[in-house]
């Protein structure tokens, strides 16, 4: 956005990352990020700004006691609410609402069920063939953010109805092939793609564990389930030969920050900034960026689908 903001001399605050993605989407802080770039559609400062007030102001510490995990929940819950309120959104605004005009860029965030954690329940901003999840924008955030480890699940209707949602999609934390599917469904596979953009949270460290005990061992599997780099790796062996493809992820210096480290950013901003100064990736954003200005698609859908035998998963650009 800021090399966008430079080529049109315009001020960075008057750049939408909305205006130049038509899907978004995303798991847990990805979603909620996504969320606020897409639908609510802020500015690249004004969505930090609200993600980072949001982020510190909830519990970060796992527990095993109910009551621990119930009372983070309300607290997730509270500041979900004051971040939307600080944005202007009512507390029974829905995902979709149909009395609004939609926003160009459609949203897609994801979370699960207590009942079946590996299967990937949509909450989107539009609607589309086939069901709809239509909870409120609140419930949805509380949703995709509700970590298992730290918040009990959200609970959402009444009733014989009612379910319970968690945060975590076993093999579904990093959702682009997930998107690319839902892309199919929403423009049509035959649409032409202009960038499919997928932005990693660091590389892990290696998974291992020196002692076999359970707990050891659970905490490798843990670790193993949660890593999206399995995911990203697949998709960049198999779209290597698509240009509409690019993948980015810091390589060095994130592997010690934990997701919760939000007051201290320095270091994210200093890996960051050595990571986009690389000459290979300088080349391929200067690449991508060629291909939103033109916004002309040099890929189907159907043909990424080619490469992709098994669809499965954050930002997508297509015309």
């Amino acid at each position: 956005m800021s090399r966008i903001a430079h080529d049109f001399r315009i001020d960075e605050c008057d750049v939408y990352p909305a205006d130049y993605f038509d899907l978004m989407g995303g798991v847990g802080f990805g979603g909620l990020a996504a969320l606020l770039l897409g639908h609510l559609k802020l500015n690249m400062d004004q969505a930090i700004d609200t993600l980072l007030n949001l982020a510190t102001a909830i519990p970060s510490t796992a527990s095993n006691d109910q009551t621990t995990l119930e009372a983070n929940t309300k607290s997730l819950q509270k500041a979900v609410v004051d971040a939307m309120k600080g944005c202007g959104i009512a507390l029974d605004v829905q995902m979709y609402d149909k009395s609004l005009l939609p926003p160009k860029c459609k949203v897609v965030i994801y979370a699960a069920t207590t009942a079946n954690m590996s299967y990937p329940v949509a909450f989107r901003t539009y609607t589309r063939r086939g069901l709809n999840m239509n909870l409120s924008i609140i419930d949805a955030i509380c949703s995709t953010l509700a970590s298992p480890s730290i918040f009990a699940p959200v609970i959402v209707g009444n009733g014989s109805r009612q379910q319970k949602y968690v945060g975590d999609v076993h093999r579904a934390n990093n959702p682009t092939r997930k998107l690319l599917n839902e892309a199919g469904s929403v423009f049509g596979e035959d649409t032409c793609v202009a960038q499919v953009l997928s932005i990693g949270a660091g590389r892990p460290p290696v998974s291992h564990f020196s002692r076999s005990t359970p707990a050891g061992i659970h905490h490798v599997l843990d670790t193993l389930t949660l890593d999206c780099e399995g995911v990203a790796a697949e998709l960049s062996t198999r779209l290597s030969g698509v240009e509409a493809y690019l993948r980015l992820n810091v390589e060095r210096g994130m592997e010690s920050i934990n997701m919760h480290d939000w007051n201290d950013l320095g270091p994210i901003e200093t890996h960051t900034s050595a990571y986009m100064d690389d000459a290979v990736i300088q080349e391929r954003v200067e690449a991508s960026l060629r291909r939103m200005h033109e916004r002309v698609g040099s890929i189907t859908l159907r043909e990424i689908s080619l490469w992709i035998p098994s669809y499965k998963y954050v930002a997508v650009i297509y015309h």
